[in-house]
Protein backbone atom coordinates (compact mmCIF):
# COMPACT_ATOMS: atom_id res chain seq x y z
CA UNK A 1 0.00 0.00 0.00
CA UNK A 2 1.10 3.42 -0.94
CA UNK A 3 1.84 6.00 1.35
CA UNK A 4 -1.53 7.64 2.93
CA UNK A 5 -1.13 11.18 3.61
CA UNK A 6 -3.97 13.29 5.60
CA UNK A 7 -4.65 16.82 5.64
CA UNK A 8 -7.53 18.43 8.16
CA UNK A 9 -8.87 21.88 9.01
CA UNK A 10 -10.94 22.68 12.14
CA UNK A 11 -11.78 24.25 14.94
CA UNK A 12 -9.48 22.65 16.94
CA UNK A 13 -6.42 22.70 14.74
CA UNK A 14 -5.33 22.27 11.42
CA UNK A 15 -2.73 20.24 9.28
CA UNK A 16 -1.47 19.40 6.05
CA UNK A 17 -0.28 16.38 4.66
CA UNK A 18 0.93 13.97 7.59
CA UNK A 19 1.39 10.65 7.34
CA UNK A 20 2.53 7.89 9.39
CA UNK A 21 5.88 6.21 8.48
CA UNK A 22 6.11 3.15 9.25
CA UNK A 23 3.06 2.04 9.06
CA UNK A 24 1.69 0.05 11.71
CA UNK A 25 2.05 -3.76 11.53
CA UNK A 26 -1.25 -4.02 13.43
CA UNK A 27 -3.87 -3.77 10.54
CA UNK A 28 -6.16 -1.87 11.87
CA UNK A 29 -4.56 -1.21 14.48
CA UNK A 30 -6.55 0.16 18.11
CA UNK A 31 -7.23 2.88 19.08
CA UNK A 32 -6.94 3.75 22.69
CA UNK A 33 -8.59 6.61 24.04
CA UNK A 34 -8.14 8.52 27.81
CA UNK A 35 -10.20 11.35 29.45
CA UNK A 36 -12.63 10.87 32.85
CA UNK A 37 -15.33 13.41 31.61
CA UNK A 38 -18.54 11.75 31.00
CA UNK A 39 -18.19 13.12 26.85
CA UNK A 40 -15.12 11.40 26.72
CA UNK A 41 -16.19 8.34 28.35
CA UNK A 42 -19.37 7.81 26.05
CA UNK A 43 -16.70 8.67 22.98
CA UNK A 44 -14.81 5.62 24.03
CA UNK A 45 -17.52 3.39 24.49
CA UNK A 46 -18.91 4.46 21.10
CA UNK A 47 -15.78 4.76 18.96
CA UNK A 48 -12.36 3.25 20.90
CA UNK A 49 -10.50 -0.02 21.57
CA UNK A 50 -9.48 0.73 24.61
CA UNK A 51 -9.67 3.50 27.45
CA UNK A 52 -6.55 4.80 29.10
CA UNK A 53 -7.19 7.50 31.88
CA UNK A 54 -4.88 8.87 34.34
CA UNK A 55 -5.02 10.71 37.22
CA UNK A 56 -7.83 9.06 38.58
CA UNK A 57 -8.78 6.54 41.86
CA UNK A 58 -9.03 2.75 41.20
CA UNK A 59 -13.17 3.49 42.16
CA UNK A 60 -12.99 6.50 39.59
CA UNK A 61 -11.79 4.28 36.82
CA UNK A 62 -14.39 1.19 37.61
CA UNK A 63 -16.82 3.94 37.11
CA UNK A 64 -15.67 4.91 34.21
CA UNK A 65 -15.37 1.38 33.07
CA UNK A 66 -19.20 0.81 33.82
CA UNK A 67 -20.10 3.88 31.61
CA UNK A 68 -17.47 2.68 28.60
CA UNK A 69 -19.18 -0.77 28.41
CA UNK A 70 -22.52 0.01 29.34
CA UNK A 71 -22.55 2.66 26.35
CA UNK A 72 -20.58 0.07 23.65
CA UNK A 73 -23.39 -2.20 24.73
CA UNK A 74 -25.86 0.64 23.99
CA UNK A 75 -24.08 0.47 20.72
CA UNK A 76 -23.67 -3.35 19.54
CA UNK A 77 -19.90 -3.23 20.81
CA UNK A 78 -17.91 -4.64 22.96
CA UNK A 79 -14.42 -3.65 24.43
CA UNK A 80 -11.97 -6.61 25.63
CA UNK A 81 -11.74 -6.42 28.83
CA UNK A 82 -8.14 -7.01 28.19
CA UNK A 83 -8.21 -2.95 26.63
CA UNK A 84 -8.66 -1.14 30.14
CA UNK A 85 -5.37 0.46 31.79
CA UNK A 86 -3.95 3.41 33.80
CA UNK A 87 -1.80 5.81 33.36
CA UNK A 88 -0.60 6.11 36.92
CA UNK A 89 2.35 9.07 38.10
CA UNK A 90 4.56 7.04 41.25
CA UNK A 91 6.14 9.07 43.69
CA UNK A 92 9.62 7.95 45.10
CA UNK A 93 9.57 6.72 49.30
CA UNK A 94 9.63 9.79 51.35
CA UNK A 95 7.80 12.23 48.81
CA UNK A 96 5.04 14.70 51.24
CA UNK A 97 2.47 15.17 48.66
CA UNK A 98 1.27 17.61 50.93
CA UNK A 99 3.88 19.76 49.88
CA UNK A 100 1.93 19.85 46.19
CA UNK A 101 -1.42 21.32 47.92
CA UNK A 102 -1.25 24.15 45.55
CA UNK A 103 -0.09 22.82 42.52
CA UNK A 104 -1.41 22.09 39.41
CA UNK A 105 -1.41 18.28 40.19
CA UNK A 106 -3.87 18.98 43.25
CA UNK A 107 -6.02 21.18 40.89
CA UNK A 108 -6.25 18.21 38.73
CA UNK A 109 -7.28 16.06 41.56
CA UNK A 110 -10.90 18.23 41.85
CA UNK A 111 -10.55 18.66 45.56
CA UNK A 112 -9.44 14.47 46.98
CA UNK A 113 -6.32 14.25 48.33
CA UNK A 114 -3.00 13.48 46.47
CA UNK A 115 -2.41 10.56 48.47
CA UNK A 116 -5.94 9.09 46.90
CA UNK A 117 -3.97 8.86 43.66
CA UNK A 118 -0.51 9.01 43.57
CA UNK A 119 1.02 5.89 45.43
CA UNK A 120 4.55 6.61 47.25
CA UNK A 121 7.01 4.32 47.33
CA UNK A 122 6.94 0.67 45.90
CA UNK A 123 4.38 -0.34 48.77
CA UNK A 124 2.51 2.45 47.23
CA UNK A 125 2.60 1.49 43.90
CA UNK A 126 2.40 -2.70 44.27
CA UNK A 127 -1.38 -1.46 46.57
CA UNK A 128 -2.23 0.99 44.26
CA UNK A 129 -1.69 -1.32 41.15
CA UNK A 130 -3.50 -4.43 43.02
CA UNK A 131 -6.46 -1.87 43.53
CA UNK A 132 -7.02 -1.17 39.74
CA UNK A 133 -6.44 -5.11 39.04
CA UNK A 134 -9.40 -5.89 41.22
CA UNK A 135 -11.41 -2.84 39.41
CA UNK A 136 -10.81 -4.84 36.26
CA UNK A 137 -7.50 -3.08 35.01
CA UNK A 138 -4.90 -4.95 33.36
CA UNK A 139 -2.57 -2.54 31.14
CA UNK A 140 -0.28 -0.03 33.26
CA UNK A 141 1.61 2.80 32.11
CA UNK A 142 3.77 3.82 35.62
CA UNK A 143 5.24 7.64 35.85
CA UNK A 144 7.87 7.84 38.51
CA UNK A 145 7.82 11.44 39.44
CA UNK A 146 10.39 13.28 41.16
CA UNK A 147 9.89 14.84 44.25
CA UNK A 148 9.93 18.50 44.06
CA UNK A 149 13.26 20.47 44.20
CA UNK A 150 15.08 17.20 43.74
CA UNK A 151 15.88 17.67 39.79
CA UNK A 152 15.49 15.06 37.63
CA UNK A 153 14.91 11.53 38.70
CA UNK A 154 17.81 9.08 38.73
CA UNK A 155 16.38 6.89 35.79
CA UNK A 156 18.92 4.72 35.21
CA UNK A 157 18.01 3.17 38.83
CA UNK A 158 14.81 2.89 37.30
CA UNK A 159 15.57 -0.89 35.78
CA UNK A 160 16.57 -2.43 38.92
CA UNK A 161 14.06 -0.85 40.84
CA UNK A 162 11.23 -2.16 38.60
CA UNK A 163 12.90 -5.64 38.91
CA UNK A 164 12.63 -5.49 42.66
CA UNK A 165 8.74 -4.47 42.91
CA UNK A 166 6.84 -7.21 42.92
CA UNK A 167 3.22 -8.00 42.71
CA UNK A 168 1.55 -10.72 45.04
CA UNK A 169 -1.40 -12.64 43.04
CA UNK A 170 -2.56 -15.57 44.44
CA UNK A 171 0.40 -16.53 46.16
CA UNK A 172 2.89 -16.13 43.19
CA UNK A 173 5.51 -13.31 43.05
CA UNK A 174 5.83 -11.93 39.45
CA UNK A 175 8.49 -9.36 38.70
CA UNK A 176 7.94 -6.22 36.54
CA UNK A 177 10.90 -5.43 34.45
CA UNK A 178 11.51 -2.59 33.10
CA UNK A 179 11.26 -4.11 29.68
CA UNK A 180 7.98 -5.76 30.81
CA UNK A 181 9.17 -9.17 29.08
CA UNK A 182 6.41 -11.11 30.34
CA UNK A 183 2.65 -10.53 31.59
CA UNK A 184 2.30 -11.74 35.26
CA UNK A 185 0.04 -14.59 35.88
CA UNK A 186 -4.19 -13.98 36.25
CA UNK A 187 -5.29 -13.76 39.91
CA UNK A 188 -7.32 -16.41 39.35
CA UNK A 189 -5.34 -19.16 37.71
CA UNK A 190 -3.93 -18.97 33.85
CA UNK A 191 -2.31 -16.30 32.48
CA UNK A 192 -3.22 -12.99 30.74
CA UNK A 193 -3.24 -12.49 27.41
CA UNK A 194 -0.79 -9.80 25.91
Amino acid sequence: MGRRVVSHEGPAGSFVDVSVSPRPAQDPFDVWLGGNVPAALDRCGRLADGWLPAFCTPADAAEGKAVIDRVAGEHGRAISPEHFGVSLAYAPDGTDLSTLASSPLARRARGRPLEEIIPVGRGGLRSKLQQFLDAGFSKFVVRPMAPPGSGRPNWSSWPMRWETCRLDWGGTAAPYAASNARTPPHPHGGSRPS
